[in-house]
Formats: structure tokens, sequence, C-alpha cells
């Protein structure tokens, strides 16, 4: 349950706000204009005919916050929450005065063409590095950018970006081009609307813009960023995949994002985001900052940590029953086995990966439908069908005894595999456990967020979709009887934190009703430790499994 008592949005009362967007002048439909609540993460992008509805939390603005329509070639326009409730609105835009370009007259057998940012290579950083924001009303507005080091004069040739792991059959995007100032994206420098649609969402993309004029003079860095305007989604579920382009993991480079047109950017460390341009280098002033793409020896620990999770040299699938399960090994030594809980992926064991791979051979591996697995079903979830994935993976790579990690879901998952094949299980160390769903077992504040989420899924009929799912899981299951765990026969580690989001009776429950267990509370912690508390949590894992 992790993903979503993080990054989950509850909703108290939505509020709408619906119209229309024109030119002032001729009444002519402005589409694809940005609509936004300033400084807060709502907002929208009207269709191609103007139209727009923005959905918010009520509980989250104020009558004073300001709504802004801005679009490339028009004077922004701001409205009042106060003035826009209740109100069909017509918003007029009036055109703004053209920005004359310098003409430039490329001479290819002076002007240099260079590249800037990042190029094409094998190691991503996958988007739910993303899946921290929280999701608002659509998914049109996020952008991602990049802070690219420039020469002094450049005219610009082209955009080339990568899209990875998505279930889009169609997206648009608008190119914004920033200023720099507080190693922040500040100020278009863009003056003409540049939009890119493709029906194939994978793979590198190009932007053309040599018919677009864009010279950049006396200006270091730069800010390129890719807005999505549009989106059509596969059957399957999508809500995961709602950020595109991934990064190259790297310690020494920041990309940035934000959820809405109006909404504050934020930083994510360690990421080299998948954006390059091509360039004609104009004139001979050159800018020699250094554009690292790898971190030297010294970051080679914290680069191979971000490679958890999404490393294709250790990375590979097998199939399961309606479905591919995606799995990472690292180390040597007795298999210990690795289970993630909701919602999330082997990156969640980021911290714990490397440093337990020292003793044993990790076998990481991500839930179906989740991470890098994918699930071609749509029936209901159940801890037991996680359990027997697990267990034709182990079957597959012909393993006949496992360590077993399990937090949260995954730690449901073990306690099954533990008490269905005792004889599989050498040693079973678990943090945040639960036998049941409901009050006796999880705190009354996790039970509504569940709640609030299941039913926002519910309104907008999304009873299919993985998100669903996987929140009905936590409400309704697991249903694991005190007599089933009598038969567990591994020594077993119970853990949770003294403020998790399990009771912590109920923690006490369960290693009491093992035989050969013991139990472990992290004070000061919550359901969290393995990220926040990582040094303590591994030195604890370590030693029971050692002993």
């Amino acid at each position: 349950m992790i993903a979503f008592l993080i990054s989950t949005h509850v909703y108290g009362q939505d509020i709408t706000f619906k119209g229309d967007v024109k030119t002032k002048e001729e009444g002519r439909a402005i589409p694809y204009t940005s609509i936004g609540v300033k400084g807060k993460a709502f907002g929208t992008i009207a269709d191609s005919l103007g139209k727009f509805v923005l959905l918010a939390d009520k509980s989250a603005i104020k009558d004073t916050d300001t709504i802004i329509f801005s679009r490339v070639g028009y004077s922004s326009l701001r409205l009042s929450v106060k003035d826009a409730v209740g109100k069909k609105l017509n918003i007029s835009l009036a055109a703004s005065p053209a920005t004359q370009l310098d003409e430039v007259v490329i001479n290819e057998t002076k002007d240099k063409i260079k590249v800037y940012g990042r190029t094409p290579g094998k190691m991503t950083l996958n988007p739910r590095a993303y899946s921290s924001y929280p999701r608002i009303s659509d998914i049109s507005g996020r952008e991602q950018a990049t802070i690219l080091n420039i020469d002094n004069d450049i005219q610009l040739k082209e955009v080339n970006f990568l899209l990875i792991r998505n279930n889009f059959t169609n997206v648009m995007f608008r190119l914004n081009i920033y200023t720099v100032n507080d190693n922040l994206p500040d100020e278009l420098i863009s003056t003409k609307e540049i939009l890119y649609e493709t029906k194939d969402p994978r793979g590198w993309k190009t932007i053309n813009l040599d018919n677009y004029n864009i010279r950049i003079k006396g200006h270091k860095k730069i800010a390129i960023a890719l807005q999505l305007v549009k989106s059509g989604l596969a059957d399957r579920d999508t809500l995961k995949h709602s950020y595109l382009i991934p990064s190259f993991p790297s310690p020494l480079k920041k990309s940035y994002f934000r959820e809405k047109s109006e909404s504050e950017w934020m930083q994510v460390k360690s990421s080299y985001l998948y954006v390059n341009i091509k360039a004609y280098k104009l004139s001979g002033n050159h800018n020699d900052l250094a554009q690292s793409e790898a971190p030297d020896s010294s970051s080679s620990q914290e680069y191979m940590k971000l490679m958890i999770g999404n490393n294709p040299n250790v990375g590979k699938t097998i199939p399961v029953d309606s479905a591919q399960i995606y799995y990472e090994t690292y180390g040597d030594g007795e298999p210990l086995v690795l289970l993630h809980g909701n919602n999330e992926s082997i990156a969640s064991f980021r911290s714990q990966i490397l440093p337990l791979s020292k003793r044993y051979k990790i076998i990481a591996i991500d839930t179906r439908g989740q991470g890098n697995s994918i699930d071609n079903s749509t029936a209901p979830y159940s801890y037991e069908l996680f359990a027997k994935d697990v267990m034709q993976i182990i079957d597959q790579l012909k393993i006949e005894k496992i360590n077993l990690l399990g937090w949260s879901d995954g730690a449901n998952t073990a306690l099954i595999l533990a008490f269905s094949h005792p004889e599989l299980i050498k040693k079973l160390a678990i943090f945040g456990a639960n036998l049941t769903p409901g009050k006796e077992a999880l705190t009354e504040q996790t039970l509504e967020i569940f709640k609030q989420r299941r039913d926002s899924l519910l309104h907008r009929n999304e009873t299919k979709s993985v998100v669903y799912r996987l929140t009905d899981l936590v409400l309704n299951e697991p249903h694991i009887r005190v007599e089933d765990l009598k038969k567990i026969t591994a020594p077993t580690l119970v853990m949770a934190g003294e403020h998790d989001v399990i009771n912590e009776e109920h923690t006490q429950l369960i290693s009491s009703s093992i035989s050969d267990a013991k139990s472990h509370i992290f004070k000061g912690g919550d359901h969290y430790v393995p990220i926040k508390q990582p040094e303590a949590f591994n030195h604890i894992v370590a030693n029971f499994m050692s002993h």
C-alpha cells in the first residue's frame, strides 16, 4: 500500500469550471489553451474546439485563487475563482503583438551543427520515478523539462525526445522553450505555437524546427519542456503510465516536472531527461560548461542504486498465467526474494538491494500489473494470485529453497507463501503485514484514504484498471487465519513502524501466532522505514538472515 499512502490526493468535493476559449477579435475557437490555477496542481488543456472542463478539489482552493488562461500568440487572461464558480465561462483572448525574430541565413559549410542534451542510450530511469506527484483531474497539462547548457548564439534545427512504456494510442505535445532563473525554467522564449502529435507514442521522436526560425542568443542555459496536450488511451489501464519521457539515471543531473501549467516546477534528482536539441552554432562564442552524461567513479554506487528497478543488464521477464512478470537479480549466494508493496515496484527496495546483495543472490520481483510487469487480465486481485505468480517464477528458475523479504502487500504475499509452501522457505522477514482488511488491522485514516480512492475510480468507471483492483485489494483482502500462521515452520522476523498504518496490536498478533518468530518495532518509524531508515532496517534484516 506504499504508493497510495504517499501520493494519493484525497478529494473532498470536486468543483468544476466549464467553458470555451475564443479569439477576442473574431470569436474563433482557440484550441489547446493552457488553463491552470496559479500555484496549484489543478488545470487542463482546452480541446481542438477551445472547450474545456477543469476539475479541482474545493477544499484545496480559495475564492481569491487565480485561474490563468494562456496560449502562445495571445495575451494571458486572469480570472478569480470567486468570479468563475457556477458560471459557463466564455473566455476571450486578445492576440498579442507579433515578435519580429532575426532573420538568419544558415551557411552549412560554416555554421556547425551541434547536439545539446541527452542522446540515445540503453539505460533508462522508469517514468514511475515521478509517481510521487499527485494525480489531479486529467493528465493534460503535465510538463517535463530539462535544462541544457548551450552556446551563445544558436539557431534551432530540431528537438528529439524518447517515449517509453505507455499504453497510449496517440499523444500530442506542446514544445515550450524557457529561460532559466535560479536553476528552474522561467520565462517563455518561444513565441510560436509548436505542437507535435504522434500515433506511435514509443521510441525516439523528432520535432523539426527548420521553418520556425528560432534563434537563441545571449543565453548560457535554456530549458526545453514538453507539455502533454492530449492523449488517447488504449483499452488497458494507463493511470500509472502518465509520464512518458524517461531519464538517464545520473546522480549529477536533474530534470524538472510540473503537474499543470500554473503549478510550481519541481526537481527530479538524479535524472537526465532523454531530450536533446540539434542547433546551428552561429558564432564563435562558446559556453564551456561541462555536461557530464555519466557519473564518475565516486558516484558509481549511487548510479547503480538508481538503475534498480529498470536495469536492462539484469532484468528479465517470465510468462505466468495472463501476465509477464519482470524481475532483477543481484549478487551471489543463497536466494533472497524481495516482494514490494501496493502500486510500487522493485525500485522501492533501492536502499536494500545493493547492501544485501553482498551476501545473498537477490531476486527482486515486480508484482503483476506493477513496475515493469504486465497484466493482461481484468479479474480482481488477491494475494493468493500474487503468491501463485511467485511460485511459478521460483519453479521456472529451479530454486529449491529461498529466503523471503516482503514489505506491505509483499509481506501479505510472503505469509501466504510461507504457510502454503513451508518446505520452500528457509527464513522469512516481513514488514507492515496484515491478516485481514478493516479497522482491526489498519488505521481508520488509512481505510478512509482507500475508500475515497475507490469511490473516485468507481465514479470514473475504471473498475477494470490496475489501480482500482489494487485499491479494492486493500479494502477486501487478505483473509489469513491465525491457524494458517501456525503452519509456518521457518524462522520469522515480524517488523513494523511505531507509527505504522498497521495497528501495533495486529503486528504483535502475527508475531505471537508464528511458532519461531521474533518481532521488531522501529521507534519513530512509519510504514516507510525501508526508505526513511534504511541503515537500521538493513542491519536488522541482515542480522536476522545471517543467524
